[in-house]
């Protein structure tokens, strides 16, 4: 994701994170976890309103684990209103 946004190309780097979240294995939490934040910093910085960000989320969590979603949704939330 850094080489795209060092090349200025944020919907390759878009592209990367979200193949990234749907082949790393469930297991794998703290790795995908990472991704998430890099994500969210992604969207923060460059791309949709965390809200918008919130609401890809909410999709992401009917494909998949829902606990585990409502666990990232509320850490992302908390990372939101840092800033």
């Amino acid at each position: 994701m850094t080489f795209f946004l060092s090349l200025n190309e944020v919907e390759k780097a878009r592209s990367m994170a979200e193949r990234a979240l749907r082949t790393i294995n469930i297991r794998e939490e703290s790795e995908k976890m990472h991704v998430w934040v890099a994500y969210f910093n992604l969207e923060n910085e460059y791309g949709f309103p965390p809200e918008d960000a919130v609401k890809y989320l909410e999709f992401e969590k009917s494909h998949g684990d829902e606990d585990r979603a409502k666990y990232v949704k509320a850490e992302a939330l908390k990372f939101i209103k840092k800033f």
